[in-house]
């Protein structure tokens, strides 16, 4: 969970279109609090009401994108849980297919982690991301990025241990026990401005 507030932080603080004026930065600070309290009523609560204030005009904003990554990630926590059911989970989030997410930063690595992007040098084009509890000993959300711009080993091997951050468009949705799987589909890479 360490992991996943510094790849917070990171979507949040080193973003190109920093995710102002809509949202206060203390309002995001407190949604990122919740977040890594792992206090997912409020959390989801809190991520919804924020979505719910985009104008229209913006729903494919950055800001959006990464309030959707919130509120999934709100919901997967509910479900883990037990605090909503996997058919209250699809319908609180299957209303995002076709629409962008961009995950938080993390590094890149060869072996399945939690909170890191895995890279299979066999399907180098395709990364996988998992994020657990603070204990780490439970997997709440499984996602699937499948790259715009296809990565190769090459790719892979020089970029192992590097901190990026991945955006596209949710391809879909399901539950896999008590788990959020997400298929994010043409997504583009970009590491973080240091």
């Amino acid at each position: 969970m360490k992991k996943l507030l510094f790849g917070i932080l990171f979507l949040l603080v080193f973003s190109n279109t920093y995710a102002q004026p809509e949202i206060a930065r203390k309002d995001w600070s407190r949604l990122v609090d919740m977040i890594v309290a792992e206090d997912w009523v409020p959390a989801n609560k809190l991520s919804l009401s924020f979505l719910s204030s985009i104008p229209f005009t913006e729903v494919n904003s950055r800001e959006a994108s990464k309030l959707r990554y919130m509120y999934i990630l709100s919901e997967a926590g509910l479900l883990s849980t037990g605090k909503v059911t996997k058919s209250e989970v699809l319908s609180s989030v299957t209303g995002f297919v076709g629409k962008p997410v961009w995950l938080p930063a993390y590094p890149i690595s060869q072996k399945r982690e939690s909170d890191s992007y895995t890279a299979d040098l066999n399907a180098p084009d395709t990364l996988t991301l998992t994020e657990g509890n603070t204990e780490d000993d439970v997997v709440f959300t499984l996602y699937r990025i499948v790259l715009k711009n296809k990565w190769t080993v090459a790719d892979v091997q020089a970029n192992t241990g590097k901190t990026w951050r991945f955006g596209g468009n949710v391809k879909s949705v399901a539950v896999k026990s008590k788990r959020l799987e997400i298929i994010i589909e043409d997504a583009i890479a970009e590491e973080p401005r240091k």
